[in-house]
């Protein structure tokens, strides 16, 4: 070695050392990431660049600076499906199975024509009139048909008993008219025999004497109808 070079050395000093500012021997780290520059070049990794690999993480921090980390994305743990809430099954209350023999017919009680009632007699009265009635005859008629429903309704009902009126001056009654004989306004009773000829009587004189007392013509008439009645 020359002397000129080794005087030149003996004046700047020792060399400095790399990584090293030869201003105030501080360690440099060009990046700013936390490592200086000789760990950036140990590590193999850029000392200007604080990511080397551009994972977005910086060197010191990084398991693998020279690598970039593959960043998995984050698993999400499937959705659990909450167990349904079945309520316990309804059970129907057991049905009571409808009987299979059908239940026994009713027999209707046979049905029997009513015997018709044998009367050995009917009791009649034929109240009879003319086309234009006067007051005596019209009530002589009205307080007759009283009497029968009033004191003999049940003979009244059955049949036993009968009223009819008659227009003497119609036609249609002229042969009853000429049987009994009817020559004006009156009230005749006919008893009907079951096995014989009727008999005819003729009470109109009697009642006609009445016809201006209504309680007097119903009592007589009564007493007369139960007489013929008794027959």
């Amino acid at each position: 070695m020359s002397s000129g070079i080794l005087l030149g050395q003996l004046i700047a000093g020792p060399l400095s050392e790399p990584g090293m500012n030869l201003d105030d021997g501080q360690l440099t780290d060009s990046d700013g990431d936390g490592w200086d520059d000789d760990e950036e070049l140990s590590a193999g990794t850029d000392p200007n660049d604080p990511d080397t690999d551009g994972d977005g993480i910086i060197d010191p921090e990084d398991p693998n600076a020279l690598v970039p980390v593959s960043t998995s994305p984050p698993t999400t743990a499937p959705p659990t499906t909450p167990a349904p809430t079945t309520s316990p099954p309804t059970t129907a209350p057991p049905t009571t199975p409808a009987p299979t023999t059908s239940p026994p017919a009713t027999t209707s009680p046979p049905t029997t024509t009513p015997s018709p009632v044998v009367m050995d007699k009917i009791v009649e009265v034929c109240h009879f009139h003319a086309t234009h009635q006067c007051t005596s005859c019209i009530l002589a008629g009205e307080y007759a048909f009283y009497t029968i429903t009033e004191y003999f309704q049940e003979e009244y009902e059955k049949g036993s008993i009968t009223f009819n009126t008659y227009n003497y001056e119609d036609s249609d009654n002229w042969e009853l008219v000429k049987w009994l004989n009817v020559y004006g306004s009156s009230i005749y009773v006919i008893v009907h025999w079951a096995d014989g000829e009727p008999d005819v009587f003729n009470p109109t004189n009697k009642l006609w004497m009445y016809v201006s007392n209504k309680d007097a013509f119903v009592s007589y008439f009564k007493d007369y109808l139960e007489e013929k009645l008794c027959l």
